[in-house]
């Protein structure tokens, strides 16, 4: 089985650009619930995912500043470059799953 059977087209997927700042992304996140989201390039390219945890860590590490930082801060720099690699178009299953099970939760 191909991965790309089980993604949905980009055009139906909701996501973060790396314009957005961390105010941005937290409305997002509370207004439609999520618990992660991608983060594309202008150009569409994946840069990474953002997740909840992401968000709150950031938030307790600026909590001093108070939402006006958050907004002057992007969202680029919250990317943990390890969390949610991407994976070739063509890949097999096998190795969609040892991508997963190596993830570091």
């Amino acid at each position: 089985m191909n991965p790309a059977m089980l993604l949905l087209p980009k055009s139906q997927v909701n996501f973060l650009t790396e314009d957005n700042s961390v105010r941005q992304g937290l409305e997002k996140f509370k207004v439609h619930g999520f618990t992660a989201v991608p983060l594309l390039s202008r150009s569409g390219e994946y840069i990474g995912t953002v997740s909840d945890k992401d968000f709150l860590l950031c938030v307790l590490e600026h909590l001093d500043g108070g939402m006006k930082s958050l907004e002057e801060m992007p969202i680029t720099d919250m990317i943990r470059p390890d969390f949610n690699p991407p994976v070739s178009i063509d890949a097999d299953m096998d190795q969609l799953f040892s991508r997963v099970m190596d993830q570091n939760f």
